[in-house]
């Protein structure tokens, strides 16, 4: 996260945002996951990705470019790339902040460590 790589601490901006703008059990769920870098599933980034491919496809047969889902799907290759296919999707939040070199990958993947 850009607010944790300037020094604030990353709980501290979920409580923000969870009490302001989104509230709701989702958003509770995977800022704790976060901020825990704990990444048991909830929701596969491997299956995520394969809604990303699709929701791609979707918007290309229509002729629309959706520059967020681009990146999302981007994150998400990413992650399920470096073997992290089976982590909740909110890895990709830890894969950013760390340029890609997840905590998670390293304890997943020993070639890595």
């Amino acid at each position: 996260m850009l607010t944790e790589s300037v020094g604030l601490d990353p709980a501290d901006v979920f409580a923000l945002i969870l009490g302001t703008r989104f509230p709701g059990r989702a958003y509770e769920i995977e800022s704790v996951q976060i901020t825990e870098r704990s990444f048991e599933p909830g929701f596969k980034a491997k299956l995520a990705l394969e809604d990303m491919r699709r929701a791609t496809e979707a918007s290309n047969q229509i002729g629309r470019t959706l520059p967020m889902l681009e990146a999302v799907r981007e994150g998400l290759s990413k992650a399920v790339s470096a073997g992290l296919g089976e982590k909740d999707w909110s890895i990709t939040a830890d894969m950013t902040v760390r340029g890609g070199d997840s905590r998670a990958s390293s304890e997943n993947n020993p070639e890595k460590k």
